[in-house]
């Protein structure tokens, strides 16, 4: 990316981050919020910051199994920790992007691998928030019946692991489409993206990993929405557990949006104020909450980056000094 437009980029997000925080701080109501604050149960709290640390576990050993069996663990922490870190702090998703480039570079992966890999993991987050979605809404609705619930599950789970599972395919006809184009030097670097993706796929699926790689997701969205649903319990006493596990899956499908802000900021609050005031929730105490979950949903990933960046320079650190011994 030139240099003027990736400033111009950084200009655009800060500036949109600035004036939805002035919105939300506007909006808030800040003394039902301090009232709220005062009567926090804070091991509660911290619980919900921990259960996030877990949540990274979960997305390391899912990128180790995407890499394949010679990836090491500590590579494939640091690889999340930095991936995780960039779409804290980048603008407009690119945080996926610095993502790949770091699996490709951390764990010698080519780029049609990285690309298989990102896709992979958001199929199956969409797999696992929606059945999480689903559940969260029935439990609420005396008017929905267990029959039509687990059918609906069973459908939208089994068309997204199918999805997941013949990705092969789509790469395979992104090829084809890109054959004529072969002969542009973009286009030859997208096509050999394209066919890598599709090695990468068929080599996963010859592994039989998508088994473990389902039980890593659902054990990843467990941590995250019992995290957020204590979050929300802890602010909003009211609201019952399914509606706080609810709006905690509106604000993770909300957070895939690409908007031009800093760490996605923007959609995820107006999700939070959306399923709150859908919940009759009063409008300046949703956005102080909000931005309470925010800063609580920012410093967890930077604390599991700072952790494991931390632990894997002591760690040379510590064998540096064994060698020179």
């Amino acid at each position: 990316m030139p240099e003027a437009s990736r400033l111009r980029t950084w200009l655009v997000s800060v500036g949109i981050t600035l004036l939805v925080l002035l919105a939300l701080f506007w909006f808030a109501d800040w003394q039902r919020f301090e009232s709220a604050i005062a009567s926090i149960c804070w091991p509660v709290l911290l619980g919900g910051i921990v259960l996030l640390q877990f949540e990274g576990v979960c997305t390391a050993m899912r990128v180790r199994l995407l890499a394949g069996p010679d990836a090491g663990y500590l590579d494939s922490f640091a690889v999340t920790a930095w991936w995780v870190f960039g779409l804290t702090v980048l603008p407009a998703r690119l945080g996926e992007i610095s993502g790949m480039h770091v699996f490709c570079r951390r764990l010698r992966q080519s780029l049609g691998a990285a690309v298989n890999g990102l896709l992979v993991q958001r199929l199956l987050d969409a797999t696992v928030l929606v059945a999480a979605g689903i559940l969260a809404l029935a439990m609420q609705s005396e008017r929905m019946q267990g029959g039509p619930v687990l059918v609906g599950i069973a459908a939208a789970g089994a068309l997204l692991v199918l999805c997941c599972i013949r990705l092969d395919l789509a790469f395979a006809f992104a090829s084809r489409l890109l054959l004529h184009r072969r002969g542009s030097r973009i286009g030859r670097r997208v096509l050999a993206m394209t066919l890598g993706g599709r090695r990468a796929a068929r080599s996963l699926a010859a592994r039989r990993a998508f088994v473990p790689l389902l039980c890593w997701s659902l054990g990843k969205w467990l941590f995250n929405l019992t995290a957020l649903t204590l979050l929300i319990k802890v602010l909003l006493p009211a609201l019952s557990i399914g509606a706080a596990t609810a709006v905690g899956v509106l604000f993770n499908l909300a957070a895939v949006v690409p908007l031009q802000t800093i760490g996605g900021i923007g959609i995820g609050e107006a999700a939070f104020v959306g399923g709150f005031g859908f919940y009759a929730v009063d409008l300046a105490l949703a956005a102080a909450v909000a931005l309470a979950l925010r800063s609580v949903l920012l410093a967890a990933p930077l604390v599991f980056w700072g952790v494991v960046i931390g632990t894997e320079r002591l760690l040379r650190m510590r064998t540096q000094a064994q060698v020179v011994a």
